[in-house]
């Protein structure tokens, strides 16, 4: 099946699109034959051209993933491109992985461990952003929460380690096999990872950053009540925590905007902002200065201010 789109507002294209996706099988191709997208290079989205409305091709992926579809390699036609969009289909090891806290629902074996979230550009530039404002001092005591394969503290490591003297990247994780290839991968000081049911508080100790991405929402915990276990009795007096929020799932292997937290009632956007607007007034209250930032997870950093 393929369309063909010139002057056409937004408005007609979507229904057109969406009316040809709706009547194929999850797999199959839908093509569209548009308007060059470097047209749009100096021009706003849809604004008028003489070979048609002007649309950059990220405002077509855009369009693909409002669809339930993802946008393959386009095709050259002349002084026109054919777009290709592939219909997903609706499975999502969201829904099909084991329950709420079993120890493997994360295993290193799952579809989870595939998707590396430093492979997400947005997540990355969040990241970044993190901890740019959280200025962490180093060499620095670091515990991550939930750390599954152990990329934050890699990653983190990277970023910042002037030296591994005197530094500890601790992670835990009640998944035993995840901790197995944490520990396969990044071997030795400063790292080292333990098996750990976050049900029963965090390990013991005082840390510089505690980090827990994605993980405060679980059904099987208590989140709200870590978060305090953590500021009250983790952290050094000048200590700095990095929250994860998601507000994304996988769908057919693409990263699609909208999670479903516990509780949610309502929209899962006003659940998500409920979430991290009251770890964010409670860091607050405990004279932390926070910083949030991203989009697919959202994170909260906050670092604690002196007395």
């Amino acid at each position: 099946m393929s369309l063909r789109f010139t002057h056409e507002p937004l408005t007609a294209i979507w229904a057109a699109l969406a009316a040809a996706l709706g009547a194929v099988e999850a797999g199959a191709v839908v093509g569209a034959e548009v308007p060059h997208p470097d047209l749009a290079a100096q021009r706003y989205d849809g604004e008028p051209t003489a070979a048609g409305r002007a649309r950059p091709l990220e405002a077509w992926a855009e369009l693909a993933a409002h669809l339930g579809a993802t946008l393959l390699m386009p095709e050259p036609a002349g002084d026109r491109v054919r777009l290709r969009f592939r219909k997903l289909s609706a499975r999502s090891w969201h829904r099909e992985s084991l329950p709420s806290g079993h120890p493997e629902k994360y295993g290193a074996d799952s579809d989870f461990a595939r998707a590396c979230k430093f492979e997400q550009p947005g997540f990355l530039a969040a990241w970044r952003d993190a901890l740019g404002f959280l200025d962490l001092p180093w060499p620095a005591r670091v515990l991550s929460l939930g750390c599954h394969l152990g990329a934050e503290l890699a990653a983190l490591r990277a970023q910042v380690d002037t030296g591994s003297a005197g530094a500890l990247l601790l992670g835990v994780d009640h998944s035993a096999s995840a901790i197995a290839e944490a520990r396969r991968r990044h071997p030795g000081p400063p790292f080292d990872f333990q098996v750990h049911d976050l049900a029963h508080g965090p390990p013991e100790g005082l840390f510089d950053l505690v980090i827990a991405i994605n993980v405060l929402h679980s059904r099987a915990l208590d989140g709200r009540a870590l978060l305090r276990a953590v500021v009250k009795r983790h952290l050094a007096a000048e200590g700095r925590v990095l929250l994860g929020f998601p507000n994304a799932r996988h769908v057919d292997h693409r990263l699609r905007m909208g999670a479903r937290p516990k509780h949610a009632q309502g929209p899962e956007l006003s659940q998500l902002l409920v979430d991290v607007m009251h770890a964010r007034r409670y860091l607050h209250q405990q004279r932390f200065k926070t910083l949030a930032t991203g989009t697919g997870t959202v994170l909260l950093a906050g670092r604690r201010l002196s007395p």
